[in-house]
């Protein structure tokens, strides 16, 4: 079976919980997230060949937040990608993404940490540029 995916990792939040109205103002999911992993296989028929890969997403409940960790192994490394969003408003908290290196370049993952808290944004990131 062929699966096309398109795959972002990036997010955006329009309203902080520290400016967000008494009443809660802020979206609220209709439904929880199911706990659980599923696993999935692409291939991907390119003009330089074929190339295989496999996803996994694993979604578990930890108390007051969800935490959702992707993994993807694709031929030339993996991606892993570990996001905390709070229960009740699925607001990211917190974002762990590593990125393998570039080929030719063992030494350059990418990686991110980040803490959302309030209306601010703190942690560090490696090697982000090429």
């Amino acid at each position: 079976m062929i699966v096309a995916l398109q795959l972002s990792c990036s997010w955006a939040q329009s309203v902080s919980p520290a400016t967000a109205p008494n009443d809660g103002g802020l979206p609220k999911p209709v439904a929880n997230p199911t706990a659980g992993t599923w696993r999935y296989r692409a291939t991907d028929a390119i003009p330089s060949g074929t190339y295989h890969s496999t996803f996994s997403i694993t979604i578990k409940d930890e108390g007051p937040a969800w935490v959702v960790d992707t993994t993807m192994e694709f031929p030339d490394g993996p991606v892993t990608d570990v996001s905390t969003l709070e229960k009740g408003t699925l607001i990211l908290r917190k974002e762990l993404f590593k990125h393998f290196p570039k080929p030719g370049q063992p030494w350059k993952t990418v990686m991110m940490k980040l803490d959302f808290t309030a209306s601010k944004v703190t942690g560090v990131s490696t090697n982000a540029k090429g």
